[in-house]
């Protein structure tokens, strides 16, 4: 027979604990899955084959990021603007931001790619964009807003360090902007700058790991709660005492 006299406050306390500890689990495993979803939905769309772009604007950026898509149209002439860049192989550097006027009259901001970055300054050693109409085929990247964390941007330099499209379109003189930014396919030989096909398709994932910590804090709790009433008299089997 198991005889258990828990003490209230302490019983009262420990199921709060045990409720918020596998809350957090809980979210963590939702967020696991939303992240599979994401990094599914990222692999498929990034290796299919390109569709046109004025085919998927207008629809929820979470619905078309990452999505291979081509547009067609002229790049303006002397506006650039500057996305700070950190590689994969951790190179440092800027994204090359440039616009496009495509075919409707509105404006595509295109990351042609990636230019190391030169001493202090801004790169020098930028090809030109291509003149005349010209398609081009990339991934669809969305908008992003600063974090709290985020280095102010520096408008006159057209400097910026999250993709904020409508400031980057402000900075670069366009109105009319498309809500989206396509990052450019790799187009020319590796060490011709500016490098495209950099956009970076691995994920942070730990959240099955949080997930278990979380669920591992609530067991252990129960535990301590358990011990505690068993070292002093409180728990154990045989008759009442």
């Amino acid at each position: 027979m198991i005889r258990f006299r828990p003490l209230p406050m302490m019983t009262l306390w420990t199921l709060i604990g045990i409720a918020l500890l596998c809350g957090l689990g809980k979210w963590q495993l939702d967020r696991l899955h939303w992240k599979l979803g994401l990094i599914h939905a990222a692999e498929t769309r990034s290796h299919a084959a390109p569709v046109p772009l004025r085919s998927i604007v207008g629809e929820s950026t979470s619905d078309v990021e990452y999505t291979h898509a081509a547009a067609e149209g002229e790049f303006i002439p002397g506006k650039t603007a500057y996305l700070f860049s950190q590689l994969e192989d951790e190179r440092i550097g800027y994204q090359v931001l440039e616009p496009m006027r495509l075919a409707d009259g509105r404006v595509l901001i295109v990351d042609r790619g990636f230019v190391p970055q030169n001493g202090t300054g801004l790169p020098t050693d930028v090809t030109a964009a291509p003149t005349g109409e010209v398609r081009i085929a990339g991934l669809v990247r969305g908008d992003q807003k600063p974090g709290p964390f985020t280095p102010p941007a520096d408008p006159k330099k057209s400097v910026f360090y999250v993709r904020d499209i409508p400031a980057i379109a402000s900075a670069l003189g366009v109105s009319d902007a498309v809500p989206l930014m396509l990052a450019e396919d790799q187009s020319a030989p590796k060490g011709i700058y500016p490098e495209g096909g950099h956009t970076r398709l691995t994920f942070r994932n730990e959240h099955l790991q949080y997930a278990i910590t979380w669920f591992s804090l609530a067991f252990v709790l129960l535990v301590m709660y358990l011990v505690y009433h068993a070292q002093r008299g409180r728990l154990g089997l045989g008759p009442a005492r």
